[in-house]
């Protein structure tokens, strides 16, 4: 006996928790004008060399690695309540899965198969467990398997165990076990469409503006910049890239392609309820802008690999030409939506 819960294919995979959350919500009707009017900000943190770009998505608390539908049901519950109390661990993953919880834990990738640390090095990172089969003896997981794609895959239920359990998180907030599941009263939420957030979003980000009540510029560790001007703050972390300042990562790059890719769905969401606009040539435009960066994440994939940088000079060229792009294209398309 065991249970799978459904997850759908995401249209972003560079960011697991987004992944995650969009990989819940795909079946869900309901969620679609949620899901378009928000994934259009991008943030850039200037203090970073780690994690430079990524969406603006933050919860209440400013945190922005972790999944914040209204229409998802929320559990926290930290490792030192599993640790400390003698919680079976696997007897509560199961608990949770029977009841339609997602869970979404921090383990050590070191001792999870298919995995690229996989019995090779420690490596604390995110993972998604939505299944368990008693008779196989193994839980369903979810993440980035060992050719760096995103992926679900069965895992002996030992190892997740051990994964949790040897497991040194970094910062507090991956101490933290995290359950979603479906809103239950999903049927009392208004899922109509409306134009006017999302071309708010769409020239929020085509200004560089902070959107409203941001309670990340409250941290003052980071340094944001928003919008359009986020091309010009990764093209200064590609610079430092080829003066082997910092290391490369591929990710942020991945980041960008997503945000053409949700873009794209976002215009076709649009056409389907606002039969008077006609945005094909904007989304032919958008396509155009993530194959451009696909061939760029590749190719920065490939130069960290062989750590040779001589390709990210070509990117720094492509990222400068896209901005242009973009922004002429968005000026366009902000009219067009007024």
């Amino acid at each position: 006996m065991g249970k799978k819960l459904e997850l759908g294919e995401p249209v972003i995979r560079g960011y697991l928790h987004y992944a995650y959350q969009l990989g819940i919500l795909s079946r869900v009707a309901a969620a679609r004008q949620w899901i378009y009017s928000n994934y259009i900000q991008l943030v850039c943190d200037e203090r970073s060399t780690l994690v430079p770009l990524q969406f603006y998505m933050p919860n209440d608390a400013g945190y922005n690695w972790t999944l914040t539908c209204p229409l998802l049901e929320q559990q926290v519950i930290s490792r030192e309540m599993i640790t400390d109390y003698n919680v079976n661990f696997l007897k509560f993953i199961k608990h949770a899965i029977d009841n339609e919880w997602y869970v979404v834990c921090h383990i050590n990738e070191k001792y999870i198969k298919d995995t690229m640390a996989y019995q090779r090095s420690d490596f604390n990172h995110m993972m998604m467990v939505h299944g368990y089969d008693n008779e196989k003896g193994t839980v369903q997981v979810s993440g980035y398997n060992n050719k760096r794609q995103y992926a679900s895959w069965e895992v002996p239920k030992d190892q997740l165990e051990e994964a949790f359990y040897r497991n040194k998180p970094d910062f507090l907030e991956e101490q933290m076990l995290r359950l979603y599941r479906v809103h239950r009263n999903i049927d009392d939420y208004d899922a109509a469409f409306e134009l006017k957030p999302i071309a708010e979003g769409i020239k929020c980000f085509l200004l560089s503006q902070p959107p409203d009540r941001n309670i990340m510029l409250k941290n003052r560790r980071v340094r944001l910049t928003f919008g359009l001007n986020a091309y010009d703050q990764f093209i200064m972390y590609l610079e430092k890239v080829c003066n082997g300042e910092v290391r490369p990562n591929h990710i942020p790059l991945h980041a960008f392609m997503d945000h053409k890719l949700m873009m794209i769905n976002r215009l076709k969401y649009i056409m389907e309820h606002r039969h008077d606009l006609d945005l094909h040539e904007y989304i032919r435009q958008y396509e155009s802008y993530a194959q451009l960066l696909e061939t760029a994440r590749n190719v920065m994939l490939k130069s960290s690999i062989a750590n040779k940088f001589e390709g990210v000079l070509d990117i720094i060229e492509d990222i400068k030409g896209l901005k242009i792009k973009e922004e002429q294209t968005l000026q366009r398309l902000v009219q067009g939506l007024d």
